[in-house]
């Protein structure tokens, strides 16, 4: 089966995904490159008739945006909160709103990482499986800030993944 495309799309998606610092259209170009990369699994999925590993990723995607939403969520109460100059009880429910939307992203990467390690053995590319395992590890260490470091490292192996892939499979 021919995969140039989904190659092509998972490759460049990935580069837009690190882009997000960009300011005011970073999110919009980061959001456009996560969606490319989900397209991209899905059509390497679809020509090796595996399901189960688009599922994983698909899933560990979904939780994933939940976890923003839950980090976002508690951005804008410690925003109001630091507004409104108030503290105790708005503090503590910001850091719990942090510390788990941390478990679930930790959830949520460890099912893109069971999907990432699946695609791995699919095709054969080995650096999906490395780019899985650091995108997990980095959302655990995200907590001690070198997560972040961690998993820039994972998009670099996915770039390499994508791009290193044969056009048929």
């Amino acid at each position: 089966m021919e995969i140039k495309d989904a190659k092509l799309m998972g490759g460049i998606g990935s580069i837009l995904a690190l882009l997000s610092f960009i300011p005011k259209a970073g999110w919009i170009i980061s959001l456009v490159g996560f969606i490319l990369v989900i397209i991209a699994i899905k059509k390497i999925t679809d020509a090796t008739n595996r399901d189960d590993v688009f599922n994983d990723y698909l899933k560990g995607a979904i939780i994933n945006i939940v976890g923003s939403i839950i980090i976002s969520l508690a951005g804008g109460g410690l925003a109001i909160m630091a507004i409104m100059r108030r503290h105790g009880g708005v503090a503590i429910g910001v850091i719990v709103a942090f510390v788990i939307a941390w478990v679930v992203m930790i959830v949520g990467t460890y099912f893109m990482k069971k999907g990432l390690v699946g695609l791995s053995e699919v095709t054969g590319e080995k650096n999906f499986a490395t780019a899985g395992n650091l995108f997990f590890w980095g959302a655990v260490l995200l907590i001690i800030a070198i997560g972040g470091i961690v998993s820039l490292v994972g998009y670099i192996f996915q770039i390499i993944a994508f791009f290193s892939l044969p056009d048929t499979i």
